[in-house]
């Protein structure tokens, strides 16, 4: 009798600190999940992205804003969103430019505007701070465009079946013998389990056409965020 009671009392044991650690794996995964920042699934930007910045930019003037696409979202106390837009300051002859625009909505369908990071592409694309003494190589045109980029895409990744790069929009130019281009892009790299991030690609296509990649720098667009009180 008192060894099936020790068999039950050890039985019980077991099972409970299994259940302690599959609670504890609950929690991880709630951890990692809430408070972290995830890219969008599609970059494509809807009436309701459109709707939100709207309601957040209400009654500001200076400058006006054109969301481009969609980044990601964050779950906090509601959700934050992040937008990459042109901006275009209301003055004579103003040269649009890009910035990340980081946006507050609560449950109630309040939306707030956290803040606005313009982006400096010379920088992004050399790793070269603005404040630097250090050497940039020049002749990158950062006006903001549009271009026809899956072709290109497709000849300059045509050898890599490890990756799959979908360009979102190109950022920024360079002229050489040829055309460099920097474009945001999703990067999947297919490893043990796929792993997707932003990346700023730099392509050079030759004057035949002939495209390949020169760089792929990884871009964490949230490290562009300032917390308001709204998302704290």
């Amino acid at each position: 009798m008192k060894k099936m009671m020790i068999w039950v009392l050890a039985a019980a044991l077991l099972l409970t600190c299994f259940g302690c650690k599959k609670a504890d794996t609950a929690n991880e995964a709630i951890e990692q999940t809430v408070g972290g920042w995830k890219i969008a699934e599609s970059t494509a930007v809807s009436d309701e992205h459109r709707a939100m910045l709207e309601k957040a930019l209400e009654g500001m003037v200076g400058a006006s804003y054109e969301p481009i696409a969609y980044l990601g979202s964050q779950l906090v106390s509601g959700l934050n969103h992040c937008l990459l837009c042109t901006v275009t300051p209301v003055v004579p002859d103003a040269q649009p430019h890009y910035a990340l625009v980081f946006l507050y909505a609560n449950w109630n369908g309040d939306v707030t505007l956290m803040n606005v990071a313009d982006l400096n592409m010379t920088e992004l694309i050399t790793g070269v701070s603005a404040d630097s003494d250090e050497p940039v190589s020049g002749g990158w045109n950062t006006q903001t465009a549009s271009d026809d980029l899956p072709g290109i895409f497709a000849k300059a990744f045509a050898a890599r079946d490890d990756v799959i790069c979908e360009p979102v929009v190109r950022l920024a130019t360079q002229g050489v013998a040829g055309l460099n281009r920097c474009v945001l892009c999703r990067y999947t790299v297919h490893q043990p389990e796929s792993l997707t991030y932003y990346a700023l690609v730099t392509v050079y296509e030759d004057l035949q056409g002939n495209a390949e990649v020169l760089d792929v720098k990884p871009f964490d667009f949230s490290a562009y965020c300032t917390y308001g009180a709204e998302a704290e």
